[in-house]
């Protein structure tokens, strides 16, 4: 009987020691295949900033040279907004979108690719200019009640800023003296100006003669 126990006492603690060493084995292999996904990840996490940085170094160098072309009064084609831009003087750039130009005195610029315009306003926010030319061109026509806007008739369109209040925006602000009769016979020549939301393409004023109520007015 005691034969018998210290038999299974011995081939216990022999199990116990076998198990002990395939654990720590396996625990072993178990840390090295952690130590290797971890070296591999952190590899991989570096070679991903790497590119970023390659990226962003490649995008400020297409933006310099942008800005630098711009600056030289070369005119820029924006291929996917399918506009031009130009310096036409120190203080004047031009926007064209097929032969609808505008012009600003708001340094404009663009990204590496040329799929946004954007303005740095006064406030310090950074607006892009989501209305083309020719959308803001049709809706300020609307409003001014006008066929055309060029020389001809007095007609000219803007990208400005404007601030009232807390609140600074960027409007295409178009401007036309047109002729008005007051009671029908009473002419008049007086300006009047809308200005569209270069952001969202909403209105946001359009004035006229405080008369005008009183007056026809003539469509060109």
């Amino acid at each position: 009987m005691k034969k018998m126990l210290t038999f299974f006492l011995i081939a216990i603690l022999f199990l116990s020691v076998a198990y002990a060493e395939n654990l720590a084995t396996t625990t072993g292999q178990q840390q090295a295949t952690i130590s290797q996904q971890t070296q591999l990840q952190n590899e991989a996490i570096s070679n991903t900033q790497e590119r970023i940085q390659e990226m962003r170094k490649l995008n400020e160098e297409k933006i310099e040279n942008l800005r630098e072309r711009i600056q030289e009064r070369e005119e820029v084609m924006l291929e996917k907004k399918n506009i031009t831009l130009k310096r036409i003087d120190d203080k004047i750039m031009e926007m064209k979108e097929k032969g609808n130009i505008i012009r600003t005195r708001l340094n404009l610029s663009t990204d590496s690719n040329g799929s946004q315009i954007r303005i740095m306003l006064s406030n310090g926010r950074n607006a892009e200019i989501k209305i083309m030319p020719i959308a803001a061109s049709q809706r300020a026509l609307e409003r001014l009640r006008l066929k055309v806007c060029s020389e001809d008739n007095n007609c000219t369109i803007e990208l400005k800023q404007i601030s009232e209040g807390n609140k600074t925006q960027i409007v295409y602000e178009a401007r036309v003296h047109k002729i008005f009769r007051l009671f029908g016979f009473i002419k008049r020549n007086k300006e009047v100006i809308t200005q569209i939301d270069a952001e969202t393409g909403e209105e946001v004023l359009t004035k006229r003669p405080w008369w005008s109520f009183l007056a026809s007015e003539k469509e060109e």
